[in-house]
């Protein structure tokens, strides 16, 4: 979903927290603005936290800029810009099934290509559920996710999906415009970092 789209805001939709993350510039911007973001600071409409206060942070938006660059490079994508937020989900948080970009938008803008997410959650366990659930076709199913710890492959109807738990350090990388994708409801609170690559 794009930032400026408040029909998404509603907690029956989505039940997270996130902090939009800016690179060059030091911008405050809420959850809910259209504006593309940069990466030197951490903004919400609440408060400003810079580079310095968070190098943590910070290091770890530039270790997904390098692999932007090298997901470029081995993809061939032309690329634009990046934007980055930080989500928390709270116990009970979910987000319905979505695509993170569409395909025919008439916007003038360019468009997501990737989602990337990194997940930052020590000691994860199969009981706190929560997992990703990634919608796939029937003959995706069968691809090699056996033995891959914390991914689960289902069906639900007539669709095939498979489940990933946000184990600490788990990086996922798909397209935004292909894969439908819901966050499942967790029972304790959940961290991701999602950079989307424009």
């Amino acid at each position: 979903m794009n930032k400026g789209d408040e029909k998404w805001s509603s907690e029956n939709i989505r039940g997270d927290h996130i902090i939009w993350i800016s690179n060059h510039t030091t911008s405050s911007t809420s959850s809910s603005t259209t504006d593309k973001t940069d990466d030197n600071s951490i903004s919400n409409n609440h408060s400003e936290y810079t580079r310095e206060k968070y190098p943590s942070i910070s290091d770890l938006v530039d270790k997904l800029h390098i692999l932007k660059d090298e997901l470029s490079t081995s993809c061939n994508l032309v690329t634009h810009y990046t934007t980055t937020q930080l989500a928390r989900y709270p116990e009970n948080g979910h987000y319905v099934r979505h695509k993170d970009a569409f395909f025919g938008s008439s916007s003038s803008l360019p468009s997501r290509q990737l989602t990337v997410i990194y997940y930052l959650n020590p000691a994860w366990t199969e009981e706190q559920q929560g997992c990703l659930r990634l919608f796939c076709k029937k003959e995706e199913h069968s691809m090699g996710y056996e033995g891959v710890e914390g991914v689960k492959k289902g069906v639900e109807g007539s669709e095939s999906y498979l489940d990933v738990l946000p184990l600490m350090d788990r990086l996922i990388v798909f397209q935004s415009k292909l894969i439908d994708h819901e966050v499942r409801k967790t029972l304790q609170p959940r961290f991701a970092a999602t950079m989307w690559i424009y």
